[in-house]
């Protein structure tokens, strides 16, 4: 005699929830693909941002004597450790250039008001870099803007 299942296989039901489940797991990975690289492009623009800083500290400090050349969206102070802060190299105006275009290269940092280099009168170096990633991004939900600041004393 012949004993029979009352399972015969998946029923309507059973491949309903099976779906509902994969749906729910490449939803997820598929979030955590947008997750990582909204984090490396803030990691790039991090690490750009950390670079152009440390640029800008070595030229001050190997043409301090210039060192009012390199003030970015700030009132310039009279003298900066007994130097002019008026701007007379040739160098320093094409390392500006250079530089700001380089700056330029964080998303929205077309706006040079965000960006700034300041020296005080004692030789004080602030280099301020912001930027947004939303504004070069499809996902507005990273919508944080980043800053950047690198203090140190140029003597």
């Amino acid at each position: 005699m012949l004993v029979r299942s009352r399972q015969m296989g998946f029923t309507l039901i059973e491949g309903m929830i099976s779906l509902l489940l994969l749906s729910v797991g490449l939803l997820g990975a598929a979030y955590m693909q947008v997750y990582a690289h909204t984090t490396t492009a803030q990691t790039t623009y991090r690490g750009l941002a950390t670079s152009l800083a440390s640029e800008m500290v070595s030229q001050v400090m190997a043409d301090s004597q210039n060192a009012g050349c390199y003030i970015l969206n700030s009132a310039a102070p009279a003298n900066i450790n007994g130097r002019s802060s008026g701007c007379s190299s040739a160098a320093a105006v094409a390392f500006m250039a250079a530089w700001k275009a380089k700056v330029a290269q964080l998303p929205s940092a077309g706006n040079v008001n965000l960006n700034s280099v300041v020296i005080d009168s004692t030789g004080l170096t602030t280099i301020t870099l912001q930027w947004d990633l939303a504004r070069n991004s499809a996902q507005a939900t990273f919508n944080v803007p980043h800053r950047y600041i690198l203090v140190t004393q140029v003597s």
